[in-house]
């Protein structure tokens, strides 16, 4: 024997949104339970380096090892400058035409502190662009997400809840 389906409550749909009059006052002092939407940090820390370009990650990467690199070989320079291992000083006659004993040591580490100012500034703009351009990516996904997001999410989400959550996820991604 079959059963008869069951007749809908005048007003509700298959969604199970209503377009029938609420009562407001019925749902105050009620705290509605939210489904967590965020990621653990290593998914989170992930998803923003892929967004941003692996390549364009990985020049920054390279960019951070030659500076950090760069500063140690200043580190063996200035060592080997106060021990006078070139033995310049005890010398005493000029190391290149033109210099006075001991200023091929200030020159040396003068390039070497120039080169490392430059790869400095190389590896900032490299993760500058990199974030930024995650950054960017991630916002242009967003947006387009809640643009093309069915009528019945906006019935289900207060406007202000959407606000603070972009301007949350925002400002950590800045």
């Amino acid at each position: 024997r079959k059963e008869a389906p069951k007749k809908k409550k005048i007003g509700a749909s298959s969604s199970g949104l209503s377009l029938s009059a609420t009562n407001i006052k019925d749902n105050l002092g009620k705290k509605k339970e939210k489904a967590s939407t965020s990621l653990p940090m290593s998914q989170a820390i992930l998803t923003y380096a892929l967004h941003g370009g692996v390549l364009l990650g990985l020049v920054s990467l390279l960019f951070f090892l030659a500076a950090q690199t760069s500063r140690q070989i200043s580190d063996y320079w200035v060592r080997q400058w106060t021990g006078d291992t070139q033995k310049w000083y005890a010398l005493g006659k000029p190391t290149l035409p033109g210099l006075l004993p001991g200023h091929a040591y200030v020159m040396i580490y003068g390039i070497i502190t120039a080169g490392f100012i430059a790869l400095m500034l190389c590896r900032g703009s490299a993760f500058h662009w990199w974030t930024l351009g995650s950054s960017q990516h991630m916002h242009k996904k967003m947006v387009h997400k809640v643009l093309h997001a069915p009528l019945g999410f906006f019935l289900q989400n207060p406007v202000g809840e959407m606000l603070v959550a972009f301007t949350k996820d925002q400002d950590i991604m800045d």
